[in-house]
């Protein structure tokens, strides 16, 4: 079946939005934000707008403009629900099997088809059915990664003994999501204050030209 896109890219140098080439794939999520690492953002995506199940990861790089294929890695079975995250700074993949269990893997920072299985849960390590599981970030030691199942447990996974064990926090709410913080030396203030300069600029540039005000 044939589909046409339109891609456009927002400038803040000239504050207008500029039109790319397109993007000649489908977005199996369109709810889901483009997940950021390394200069790009990456959905998960189908060549076939029939195609029930993904087939690849594609990444738009902020610098270039440009899209970019990402091979998935091997997969138990290709029938599975894929989802894409960050944990560490590196991209990752999640790869749900009917609810039963899921597979994290991890892609090394900067190879680009280096994706190496990081973790397998199942069932039995959360004792019910596994809707969603989202790997948060690892422990000050590396040896743990803080994983939320369902939205709503925070679950520590144990890399070296390959279990699973409350993370313990009270207070939660019974639903609820969660996201890793990065720390900014971009300021808002920083980033209001040059919108408002750009949009003073435009303003000074139509009054030069000249206007005819008719009453």
């Amino acid at each position: 079946m044939d589909f046409d896109s339109h891609v456009k890219v927002f400038s803040m140098k000239k504050f207008c939005w500029m039109p790319i080439e397109s993007m000649t794939y489908i977005l199996r999520y369109t709810s889901k934000l483009g997940v950021f690492v390394n200069t790009a953002l990456h959905w998960v995506v189908s060549k076939n707008l029939g195609k029930e199940s993904a087939e690849l990861v594609v990444a738009f790089d902020l610098g270039t403009d440009k899209f970019e294929e990402i091979p998935l890695p091997v997969l138990t079975d290709s029938q599975c629900e894929i989802h894409v995250d960050v944990l560490g700074g590196c991209l990752c993949l999640l790869a749900n099997y009917d609810r039963v269990r899921c597979e994290v893997w991890v892609m090394e920072c900067g190879a680009k088809e280096s994706w190496m299985k990081l973790l397998t849960v199942s069932q039995v390590d959360f004792v019910g059915s596994i809707k969603s599981v989202k790997p948060l970030s690892y422990s000050k030691t590396g040896r743990k990664v803080l994983l939320l199942h369902n939205r709503r447990k925070l679950m520590w996974y144990d890399l070296h003994t390959q279990t699973v064990h409350d993370a313990g926090i009270d207070g939660l709410p019974h639903s609820f999501d969660a996201e890793t913080l990065v720390e900014s030396l971009i300021s808002v203030d920083a980033y209001r204050e040059n919108t408002a300069k750009i949009l003073e600029e435009k303003r000074d540039d139509f009054l030069s030209e000249g206007f005819k005000l008719v009453l």
